[in-house]
């Protein structure tokens, strides 16, 4: 995202999205390879991207199934 300054990329399991339930991984680049998930599992994922003035922008949630 133009101007962003950092992203957090989570993740969860739970089918419900509760905002609880969401593991966040900070970076400072706009890609990141999630390790370590449960083979055979549904992960939900989305990124924020957040803004020099602490603005965030988020992505829409995909869902995918661990290999």
């Amino acid at each position: 995202v133009k101007g962003a300054s950092s992203y957090l990329f989570q993740y969860t399991a739970d089918a419900t999205l509760a905002e609880g339930s969401w593991i966040s991984i900070p970076a400072t680049t706009a890609f990141y390879t999630f390790k370590g998930l449960t083979r055979g599992t549904t992960y939900y994922v989305r990124a924020i991207a957040v803004g020099g003035n602490q603005q965030v922008t988020y992505s829409a949630v995909v869902n995918r199934v661990s290999q």
